[in-house]
């Protein structure tokens, strides 16, 4: 068996502006095929979603969470997609969801305003914003504030 990773990238989205008017029904579409794929394939995480770009972080063995994102980056619903982590693990951050989507980033505005930003812009922010953002919703997970 391969080792436990932790995988999270940025991207954009390419959805029009019409179709983002819907992101609500085009995010159940995702989480519905990403829960079960992932259930079948032991990886867990989140999904975030602002300002027309995504943030997602994975966790599973790394044979199954390196083909998932071979997958994910030919997906045309997305582009300019970004590692941002990739690193062994021996904990899960987000045990229990195959798949969480955190539609509603403004958890994250303190944390984001800290460092200088005023809205989510993931590409605009430092590898260490990024990092911290990941700890902070695993901490909110943590915590059960999710």
């Amino acid at each position: 068996m391969s080792d436990l990773i932790r995988f999270a990238y940025i991207s954009r989205s390419t959805l029009s502006n019409n179709e983002l008017s819907n992101m609500q029904d085009i995010a159940e579409e995702i989480l519905s095929v990403a829960n079960v794929h992932n259930q079948n394939h032991g990886i867990t995480g989140i999904l975030c979603f602002s300002n027309n770009c995504y943030f997602q972080c994975l966790e599973g063995f790394s044979d199954a969470v390196l083909p998932l994102y071979e997958k994910i980056i030919n997906d045309s619903r997305h582009t300019d997609i970004k590692i941002i982590l990739k690193e062994p693990i021996t904990t899960r951050s987000f045990a229990k969801w195959s798949m969480k989507y955190l539609p509603d980033v403004e958890v994250m505005i303190p944390l984001i305003r800290l460092h200088g930003h005023k809205t989510f812009n993931p590409y605009d922010f430092s590898q260490h914003l990024l990092l911290d953002l990941l700890d902070f919703l695993s901490q909110k997970f943590a915590e059960g504030k999710y």
